[in-house]
């Protein structure tokens, strides 16, 4: 029974962190103006509603109370002197996505059943993939600055 209960906390806490995500995202939606940075933004809030529809139906299943989504102003603009750059949005949403990949890594490997294990499975692969798109996109807008390193003699 305590697995159970820790793998629905898991669940319930997975499901606040995505909308927590999706209305960050619509801030960045809205003040971003690059448009193939828009898509990855609209491909994640995508792939998060899609994991909070899993969710809800695992949390209703077994009669658990949704966790509260936060409201989102879709017609929100930058005040005056507020800074906003693609490249920061950019960042951020790298960062999130990160964020999120390893929220649903914790989630895979407290998984004590196969489907749960399976869900989460599929989730990350998802994010991996997200993930890497930013990163190509990030190189190629060059709103990523590799600098040059020294590698490292580990042996």
């Amino acid at each position: 029974m305590k697995t159970q209960n820790v793998e629905v906390f898991t669940i319930w806490t997975h499901l606040c962190s995505n909308n927590g995500f999706i209305a960050t995202n619509h801030s960045f939606c809205n003040h971003t103006e690059d448009i193939e940075l828009k898509k990855m933004i609209k491909d994640f809030t995508d792939c998060l509603k899609e994991e909070n529809k899993h969710l809800e139906r695992l949390l209703r299943g077994k009669g658990i109370t949704l966790s509260p989504s936060l409201a989102v102003n879709s017609d929100v603009q930058l005040e005056d002197g507020e800074y906003r750059t693609d490249t920061v949005i950019s960042a951020a949403l790298s960062m999130n996505i990160a964020t999120s990949l390893v929220t649903t890594s914790i989630a895979l490997g407290k998984s004590t059943s196969e489907f749960p294990f399976l869900m989460y499975g599929h989730f990350h692969m998802k994010k991996a993939v997200l993930g890497a798109k930013l990163l190509q996109l990030s190189k190629d807008k060059r709103w990523l600055v590799i600098t040059p390193t020294t590698p490292l003699n580990i042996c």
